[in-house]
């Protein structure tokens, strides 16, 4: 890692390739390569809590590894025994973990909150939900979360409000066709769309999830986990690209505008997660 990365605005890409698991680090404004974090079995999302600290989600490891803002070799490391992890989000309220479990090991996925960051995960199912995706807190800790049902004909969303204790489904018009990841954006959940090439901004209010906008980010073939920064109102976004991730880019665009991106970079074989941590 650079001695640069200190004092940046970084950039994580994490890359499900198969012959790299790597989560590569870019100064975020100039996309200049700072390092590289090495491993990981099979890196999938990522995300941060209040003091910049990295989240790596390992879904062939059943781990999730936490590594601090600019450094290279993880401080801990969770295990997730009962699924394999996909999307993270930190709780800006309590500092609880929680991981999306694509599938379980035996059966259906789950979501998984790891209180205040350790010890063994309570589990949460829906059953709307057989895949599980991305979660997402908003600032005043309640929890959301997408997937499919076990047929992968119908995308969903639901919700567990803060101190909840089961899953709420939400209804949601649009429907979703492939979900994505999700990120409060200080005003709406925007859920991501992979093959609609969209991002979909939801007021929730009960059990419904009411949409407000839709940006559209042209030339993503596979829009998987994206970021919005709170200062420029930038979506930066990794595109996982189609077939045996042809294409695989990272994109910025305008948020909520959308449309053509403002740039763009490769070298980023099968970007997966992607995050932005701000200098402090």
């Amino acid at each position: 890692m650079s001695p640069l990365a200190k004092h940046q605005d970084l950039l994580y890409v994490s890359l499900a390739d198969p012959n790299e698991h790597v989560v590569l680090v870019y100064a975020y404004r100039t996309a200049t390569v700072l390092g590289t974090i090495a491993g990981f079995k099979y890196p999938q999302a990522l995300c941060l809590n209040q003091t910049g600290d990295l989240y790596v989600s390992d879904d062939a490891r059943h781990q999730i590894f936490e590594l601090h803002r600019g450094e290279t070799t993880p401080f801990k490391v969770l295990v997730d025994p009962l699924g394999q992890p996909l999307g993270c989000a930190v709780d800006p309220t309590t500092g609880d973990l929680a991981v999306a479990n694509f599938t379980g090991n035996t059966q259906g996925g789950n979501l998984a909150i790891f209180h205040h960051d350790r010890g063994i995960p309570r589990m949460y199912v829906t059953g709307a939900m057989y895949y599980y995706f991305f979660p997402a807190y908003d600032q005043h800790g309640n929890l959301f979360v997408d997937g499919e049902n076990e047929s992968v004909s119908l995308a969903s969303l639901a919700e567990l409000p803060a101190g909840g204790k089961k899953l709420i489904s939400l209804s949601v018009d649009p429907a979703i066709e492939y979900p994505g990841g999700m990120y409060w954006d200080g005003r709406y959940l925007a859920v991501g769309d992979q093959d609609a090439r969209a991002v979909y901004e939801f007021s929730i209010s009960g059990s419904s999830a009411t949409l407000e906008n839709i940006t559209r980010v042209r030339s993503a073939q596979d829009l998987f986990e994206f970021w919005i920064s709170p200062t420029d109102k930038t979506l930066v976004g990794a595109n996982y690209g189609s077939g045996h991730c042809e294409g695989s880019q990272v994109y910025y665009w305008r948020y909520p505008k959308g449309g053509m991106p403002l740039r763009s970079f490769e070298g980023v074989p099968c970007a997966s997660g992607v995050v932005v941590s701000l200098a402090r």
